[in-house]
């Protein structure tokens, strides 16, 4: 799965909560966990956003 475009940047731990959600559709369990969610399961989101990390490339050595 590509998580690349114009503008995004991706975190490990951002980037790895999408992969869950993927590995739910694909394993078709999308629909328990929505009832999970439906019946009383709730998530609570902090009152605050926690800041994204950011992407700190490995520095790439040049070649001649």
């Amino acid at each position: 799965m590509r998580l690349d475009g114009p503008g995004m940047r991706w975190g490990r731990h951002r980037s790895e909560l999408l992969l869950h959600l993927r590995c739910l559709i694909l394993g078709h369990q999308w629909v328990d966990f929505v009832d999970h969610l439906v019946h009383g399961h709730r998530v609570t989101l902090p009152a605050q956003p926690v800041p994204a990390q950011p992407y700190t490339a490995k520095p790439q050595r040049a070649t001649a």
